[in-house]
């Protein structure tokens, strides 16, 4: 059969970027701080009742490798210690892209003999910490697990944000640059 439309083309121009979004060259470090952090009413993945929970940060956007707290034995209601939570460096830390970023979590219960079951998961926003960089802030999250509650995670969060310093420029230095 013959067809009476007649053939289409077009062209498309589509920007590139030399590197990938959300970097900036004027930071020089920017790390997520965890602090005071505690969950509730956790499920009970473990035959007697209980989980043996541990925060896990799984590898993403934000994040280069994963990241996981030490556990808390047997209970449902944890509270991990300052000491056990890893600092998070940030592999994106542009301000207006943490600006709308969220940082992924899981909490999982740790079994010494299959794999690990999830608990929970959520995200945090860093649009809180983007507004008071390098100020502690303080988080509540609801868990969820297949689309249920799973409990709530708690503490306080900072972005230990810093920036290249500027060297001041004489006039000397302007006019050589034409």
């Amino acid at each position: 059969s013959i067809s009476d439309h007649k053939p289409v083309s077009c062209n498309f121009i589509l920007p590139t970027w030399n590197r990938p979004c959300g970097i900036s060259d004027d930071c020089t470090k920017a790390i997520v701080h965890l602090r005071n952090v505690s969950a509730q009413n956790l499920i009970a993945a473990d035959v007697g009742g209980k989980s043996d929970p541990f925060i896990h940060f799984p590898r993403q956007l934000l994040l280069e490798k994963y990241i996981q707290s030490k556990r808390v034995n047997k209970t449902l209601n944890p509270k991990w210690k300052n000491k056990h939570l890893k600092p998070l460096i940030m592999i994106r830390n542009s301000l207006p892209f943490l600006q709308k970023a969220l940082l992924l979590f899981q909490i999982r219960d740790h079994d010494k003999f299959s794999a690990n079951d999830l608990i929970g998961c959520g995200y945090l926003e860093l649009k809180y910490c983007v507004e008071k960089l390098n100020k502690w802030v303080k988080f509540r999250e609801y868990l969820t697990l297949d689309g249920k509650d799973a409990g709530i995670f708690m503490g306080e969060i900072k972005l230990e944000y810093k920036v290249k310093s500027r060297k001041k420029s004489s006039k000397k230095d302007v006019y050589n640059d034409y």
